[in-house]
Order: structure tokens, then sequence, then C-alpha cells
């Protein structure tokens, strides 16, 4: 159900040229690293923000938001619900942490890869990215520990973790990103 309402809305967003990538558990489940996915995430670009939304909410129904922020500094986050599913939208996704913001923006090296879904393209964004996120996120050891079990023995994009450090990151974050590194060498 969650893969056809990933569909369903990868048309409309496509049809529209808007940039965006899904994440999170759609991204873990593409990798073969989780079965259950609960609920779509979408990361859109700035400038297409307004159109994505406007496309949501022809689909579904947008809920009204129940959370605290807490650690999200999240310039834009939606939340919808389509054909029963959950969708979260958000664009200048950011955490705060004891060092600072760590944002993660949608641009031309977040498109990692895309794969075809019952003829539709789906834009996913890194494990990479979801690595250092679900890292900054908190709770979310299982995940954090499989996504490095494949960095270090399938496929890592050293590039986009040396990107990474670049930024905003807790000292301990950093740290772990760097040893993953120095595996991979």
């Amino acid at each position: 159900m969650v893969l056809d309402v990933l569909v369903k809305i990868a048309r409309e967003l496509n049809s529209k040229n808007i940039k965006w990538v899904v994440g999170s558990s759609i991204v873990m489940n593409h990798f073969n690293l989780v079965d259950k996915m609960n609920d779509v995430d979408i990361i859109v670009s700035r400038e297409d923000i307004h159109k994505a939304d406007e496309v949501l909410k022809q689909m579904g129904v947008m809920r009204p938001l129940e959370i605290d922020p807490g650690i999200y500094t999240t310039e834009v986050f939606h939340e919808y619900v389509v054909d029963g599913i959950d969708v979260d939208m958000m664009c200048g996704f950011g955490i705060s942490h004891e060092e600072g913001i760590y944002e993660y923006e949608l641009n031309n090296d977040s498109y990692v890869d895309s794969f075809n879904l019952d003829g539709e393209k789906i834009y996913y964004s890194s494990l990479e990215d979801w690595y250092v996120l679900y890292q900054l996120i908190g709770g979310r050891e299982v995940k954090v520990n499989k996504i490095e079990d494949y960095l270090m023995n399938e496929d890592c994009n050293v590039s986009k973790l040396s990107n990474i450090l670049k930024k905003s990151l807790p000292i301990s974050i950093a740290n772990r990103v760097e040893q993953l590194l120095i595996k991979k060498k």
C-alpha cells in the first residue's frame, strides 16, 4: 500500500517537474535493510515547495501538526494522508544538536539515484545521508547499525560521507563517520 501511494505521488510530482527525493524507511527498504514501511517521507526543493504542497493537498488531506518540533529546525514540515497512508513533506530539513544545526538541503548532491516503480521514476536520498540523520535524530541505533553494516560490506559513497563531514555535526557522530571512512580505505 505504501509503495502504491509513493507511485501515485511520484507520478504527480514528476509530471510537474518538482525536485524531490524520498527518504527514511523507503530508502532502507530499497536496499533490503527493512521490510516494513509505515509512511512516505518526501524532501522537496525550496523552489518547488508550494507546487508540491498543492499536489499533495489535491491528492489527500492535510493534517494539522500535532508534534513538538523538538530538535527539528525544518523550514517546512507538512503531514498529509493519501489513501490512508501518512505522507510527510519537508523542505530545509534541519536537526539541532549540541554543536549547532545539521541541515539536509535538497540540491544536486542529494539526487543519488532513482529507480522505476510501476513505470514511475522514484528519486531517493542516500543511505549515507540517513546514516547521519538517524544518528542525529536519536533512538534509531538499530537502523544506524544496519546502514553502517551495509556501507561497510557493500557500496559506500566515500565522497558523500566526506562532504557530510564538512557540515555541522556533533563530535561523536563526526568520529563515527571518520571511522567508517578509514575502514573503507
